[in-house]
């Protein structure tokens, strides 16, 4: 269920050269999909999640999950790079279904003490979905058009709808528009919440990055080709997966607080050490080990944060969830848009960009509460 709109976002990044290539345009032009495909999710955040409180989860997923494999159909037939940037932004309006419901289920059926467990699991499996997506996009690229990747996006999606209503948990109760309002100001005051927002925006700016501009440092200036590349991103995304399962009960036993510090400091020595192999000896070997130390720190950091940040108002689950990934997603895309107008297709660039939002992600870590919820305790 999660993974649908995860594949729908990757599996046509080896593809983004080709795409720029055959409409016409640059590298920027090319990544304006993306940033459709981003703003649409971001539309999707702000009406899903609480709709999902209101209305049901299962009843939610159905409409918007349709509305992916119909988009992601007009994307392999689209005749210019305005009809697929348009197919492309209600794509990403589909894709949030899968995210916010399969986050604000584990909310729904388990308590906070074995929520954390889950969330990991969830976090490990969304990272294996992108990294495995360009592997796929770049096998199909092999031997047919770009296009067949959001056919396979299509199927793949609907596949994994029709199997998550079929499992689906029946919701116990259902949140008044009241209940909503007045628990949006709560999660607002939180300043668990808080501190966790700016984690997940600084961590989602990062990915974003890594996965827009990786393309074109790793293939235009390192030379990798599509396969190389795929695999490459499909290590770093998998070490961040097995972090994120290796270490799915700490919450529980440290807190969030101290689980999340056993990742900063990795991920602040893994970014500082892209800046200096870009800067000082370039070197693609060495660029991917220490993007895959940043990114496997991660592992820690983001899901833990989405755990604590679920906490606090359980029945809002759908909403803190929303309103969480739709700033995550916004600062995403504008980190992109400024990494496309600044520094795109610089290895130096790509990792001072990288590095700048790691820093941010540790300012976030450092104000979250030490009383931050932890143990099955519920405190804003």
């Amino acid at each position: 269920m999660a993974i649908s709109g995860q594949i729908g976002s990757f599996i046509y990044l080896p593809a983004l050269p080709a795409v720029a290539a055959e409409f016409g345009t640059g590298e920027a032009g090319a990544q304006v999909t993306l940033t459709a495909y981003l703003i649409g999710t971001c539309v999707g955040f702000a009406v899903y999640g609480p709709l999902s409180d209101r209305l049901g989860r299962r009843r939610m997923l159905a409409i918007s999950g349709a509305l992916f494999v119909a988009a992601s159909i007009a994307c392999a037939y689209s005749g210019s790079l305005a009809a697929l940037t348009a197919a492309r932004g209600a794509q990403g309006f589909g894709s949030v279904a899968g995210i916010i419901t399969a986050r604000a289920t584990i909310r729904d059926a388990y308590p906070p003490a074995q929520m954390s467990r889950y969330i990991s699991l969830l976090s490990a499996t969304m990272a294996v979905a992108p990294a495995m997506s360009p592997v796929f996009g770049a096998l199909l690229l092999t031997f047919m058009d770009w296009r067949l990747t959001f056919l396979a996006a299509a199927l793949v999606a609907a596949v994994a709808i029709v199997l998550a209503l079929l499992v689906m948990p029946a919701r116990k109760h259902a949140t008044s528009g009241a209940d909503i309002r007045n628990g949006l100001r709560d999660l607002l005051a939180s300043p668990t919440y808080r501190s966790c927002l700016v984690i997940s925006s600084a961590t989602s700016g990062a990915f974003m990055i890594m996965m827009a501009g990786s393309p074109f440092v790793l293939m235009g200036a390192y030379g990798l080709s599509e396969l190389a590349y795929a695999i490459s991103i499909a290590m770093v995304l998998l070490c961040f997966a097995l972090v994120a399962a290796a270490f799915r009960g700490h919450m529980a036993a440290r807190g969030a607080r101290r689980t999340m510090a056993l990742g900063v400091g990795p991920m602040l020595a893994g970014a500082a050490g892209m800046v200096l192999v870009s800067a000082l000896a370039p070197n693609v070997v060495l660029l991917l080990l220490t993007l895959i130390l940043t990114v496997g720190a991660m592992g820690l950091i983001v899901p833990t944060s989405t755990a604590a940040m679920l906490e606090p108002l359980p029945t809002l689950a759908g909403t803190a969830t929303s309103l969480a990934l739709l700033i995550a997603t916004l600062f995403g895309a504008l980190a992109v848009t400024a990494y496309g107008l600044l520094a795109a297709g610089s290895s130096a660039g790509f990792a001072i960009s990288i590095a700048a939002l790691c820093v941010a992600t540790a300012f976030g870590w450092s104000r979250l509460p030490h009383h931050a919820p932890s143990r099955g305790t519920a405190t804003p």
